[in-house]
Parts: C-alpha cells; structure tokens; sequence
C-alpha cells in the first residue's frame, strides 16, 4: 500500500506538469494563428497628402475667367484717401453693373468742394450719357469725359491680374458663402491706368485678391499704396464683384 501511495504522489507532479505544457502549447498557437491572421490582412494606405496650390495657376485660370466674362455687378470703394476724377471732385465710391462689352450704368459717389454729390454714368448702344453734378439731370457726353473705362472691364481686370509679381498662396476662406483662395502680389501703378483714373507710373502697389476655389473666378480685390501723384502713401481700394455672367438689363436713363 506504502508503495502504491508513494507511486501516486510521483505521479501527480508529472500529471500537473503535463496540462501546464499543453496549456502554453494551445496558447503558442492561438498566438501563430492570430499572427497569420494578421499578416494576411492589406494594410491601409496612408491617406493621400493634397495637392499643394500654385497660386499662378490659379491665377491663369483666373485671366482666362475674365476675358470671358460677359456681365457683372462691382463695387470700387476707397476706403482710404480718395481718387481725383477732376479738379475739385474726388470720388470715394463707384458702383454698378456692366454688360461686356457694350453697356454700362454707374453711380459715382464724390466730394465736390466739400459737399457730398452723385453722378450717374451711363453707356448703352454707342451713346454716352453722364448727370450734372448740380442738378442731377442726365444729358449725352463725350465718351472720353466717362473717367473709369468700363466698357472693357473684363480686359481691364485680366490685364491687372496677369501683371501680378511674386504671387504668393496667404490660404483659404469664405467669401460670402464662397470658398476661395486669397492670393497676395504685387503690381506697378501703371498697371491699374484703366481702372483708376489718372494712375500714374512707377508706383509699387500691394494687390489681394480672392478667387473661387471652384471656378476661379475674381471676387474681390484690395489694392494698396499711392497709385496716381494726389494719393495719400497708404490709399486703399477695394474693388469687389458679384452677379457674374448673369443677365443684366441696361435701360437708357430718365428723358432718353
């Protein structure tokens, strides 16, 4: 009996020392398998990195948006200083709409001694019309008397545009609901002569602008610094554009 008892003593060591093998055997597997598991899974790709912004390819496309445009609505406001369109009268504000490249209406908001005054600018069919500034009645005039040429204005605006140096990308924003690029340059005063009236030459001037992400299309423009000799050093326009190639009607004015 002494020797059966000592025979099963022995024996249940062995008998525990087996089950702890076969327990780290299953869990070596169980481990091999998962790994395989593992390694016969695709691994994901990285996302793609974006496409980085050129901002004179945007700018191109921006050119090419301008010649073809065929209408629109703008403001050109200065918001600092103040543009001489004769002697004595000194605009702050122009606005309207224009149909490219035959028709115009404006409204030019000036100072005229010291006194606030209105003139209306007008160029449908090949006739020139313009207010006088005293009584406001509207009569024909001299198509070179209209002292902002506007019957080109998509031209005008491609021209600035492509004259740009040293574009630079400054990011993306939304303009009145409109996701665009703002880009930063710089141009010379001589490159704005048919925007603003009398810009002289040899001028440095800071230009933003902000085009559609989308379309490419000009939005708004700040232009900085002295652009013709009566200019305050810091002068600022802003010039801003909607209602793009959307039909506009031009009706002559009041009496014609």
């Amino acid at each position: 009996m002494e020797l059966k008892e000592q025979v099963k003593r022995a024996a249940r060591p062995m008998h525990i020392k087996s089950r702890a093998v076969r327990a780290i055997a299953a869990a070596l597997l169980l481990l091999i398998a998962l790994l395989a598991a593992c390694a016969g899974q695709p691994t994901a790709a990285p996302p793609p990195s974006p496409t980085p912004v050129d901002p004179k390819a945007e700018l191109r496309r921006t050119v090419d948006r301008l010649l073809a445009m065929e209408s629109v609505s703008f403001v050109l406001e200065q918001t600092i200083g103040a543009t001489v369109l004769s002697p004595g009268i000194e605009m702050n504000r122009a606005f309207g709409k224009v149909a490219i490249p035959g028709s115009f209406d404006v409204t030019v908001e000036a100072q005229a001694g010291g006194l606030f005054v209105k003139l209306g600018m007008a160029s449908i069919d090949g006739v020139t019309y313009m207010t006088n500034p005293i009584t406001g009645i509207w009569a024909e005039a001299p198509a070179e008397s209209i002292p902002i040429n506007l019957l080109t204005l998509g031209d005008t605006l491609a021209g600035i545009v492509e004259a740009v140096q040293a574009p630079e990308l400054l990011g993306k924003s939304n303009l009145e609901g409109v996701d665009v690029y703002h880009i930063r340059g710089s141009i010379l005063s001589e490159d704005l002569q048919e925007l603003v009236p009398n810009a002289d030459v040899g001028y440095p001037v800071a230009l933003q602008i902000w085009v559609e992400q989308q379309s490419g299309a000009l939005r708004q423009a700040t232009i900085t610094g002295q652009v013709t000799g009566d200019d305050v050093p810091d002068a600022m326009r802003v010039l801003t554009l909607d209602d793009i190639n959307r039909p506009i009607t031009i009706t002559p004015p009041p009496g014609f």
